[in-house]
C-alpha cells in the first residue's frame, strides 16, 4: 500500500513538471508572434510605398485640375502642358508641407507637381513656376501674380481633406509706388513692419534632387484607380 502510494505521489510530481514546462514553452511561443499592432503598416509608410508605386506606374493619380486619372508619366506641366515623358532634368523632393508628418512628393518640372497621399489615393496639385517660384521646406511658397514686382507675396499649403486650400501669409501691392499696399494675412501693416515680419521669419528653400525614372515600358500589370 506505501509503495502505491509513493508511486502515485511520483507521478503526481511528474505531471505537474511536465505541465509547467508545457505551460513555459507555450508563453515563449506567444512572444515570438509578433503583436499585430506592431505589424500594421503607419500612413506616412504607406504614403512612401504609393509614391514608389507611382513613379514605377504601377499605379495612377489624380489629376486635380482636370478630375482625371493618369499615370505619371503622362501628366502634363500646368503651363505647357507637356507629358512628364517628355522632358529632361526632372527633379524631385519627398518633404511634410503640411506639417501631419506624412511626406508628399514634389516635382519639379519647370513648373510644380505636388503629390499628396490621402486615403488611399494620390492627388496631384498643380503649380505654374510663375505663381509658385520658391518653395519651403514648411510648406510655404513665395508667388508672383504678374511676372513682375508690382504684386507678390506669400502662401501656405493647407490641406481640406483632398481639396487644397493655400493660405496668404503676407502681400505687397504696387511695390515701389506712392500707393503701396502692405498685408500680413488680413491685416494692412506699414513697410516697416512687414519687412521685419519677412526678417523675423526666415524660410529655408528646398533641395531638389534629380529624378532619375523609367517610363518607357507601357505595361501596367497592376492598374489601379
Amino acid at each position: 500500500m506505501k509503495k502505491y502510494i509513493v508511486f502515485l505521489l511520483c507521478l503526481i510530481m511528474i505531471l505537474s513538471l511536465i505541465s509547467c514546462d508545457t505551460t513555459d514553452k507555450n508563453k515563449d511561443t506567444e512572444n515570438d508572434i509578433p503583436s499585430t499592432e506592431n505589424t500594421q503598416i503607419s500612413e506616412a509608410e504607406r504614403a512612401m510605398e504609393m509614391y514608389e508605386a507611382v513613379l514605377k506606374n504601377e499605379i495612377k493619380v489624380y489629376e486635380t485640375d482636370i478630375e482625371e486619372y493618369n499615370y505619371l508619366k503622362d501628366c502634363k506641366t500646368p503651363y505647357n502642358r507637356i507629358p512628364l515623358c517628355e522632358l529632361e532634368g526632372l527633379r524631385y523632393a519627398y518633404m511634410d508641407v503640411d506639417g501631419d508628418s506624412i511626406n508628399e512628393l514634389v516635382v519639379d518640372c519647370g513648373d510644380t507637381l505636388i503629390l499628396r497621399y490621402y486615403e488611399g489615393t494620390v492627388y496631384v496639385y498643380p503649380f505654374t513656376f510663375r505663381n509658385m517660384y520658391q518653395l519651403n521646406t514648411d510648406g510655404s511658397y513665395n508667388w508672383n501674380h504678374t511676372g513682375q514686382d508690382f504684386e507678390y507675396g506669400g502662401n501656405q499649403l493647407v490641406f481640406d481633406g483632398a481639396e487644397l486650400k493655400p493660405k496668404e501669409i503676407w502681400r505687397i501691392v504696387n511695390d515701389g509706388e506712392p500707393n503701396a499696399e502692405y498685408y500680413i494675412g488680413d491685416k494692412q501693416v506699414t513697410q516697416e513692419e512687414i519687412l521685419k515680419y519677412i526678417e523675423d521669419n526666415p524660410k529655408t528653400k528646398v533641395e531638389f534632387l534629380p529624378l532619375e525614372v523609367s517610363w518607357e515600358s507601357n505595361e501596367y500589370p497592376n492598374e489601379k484607380g
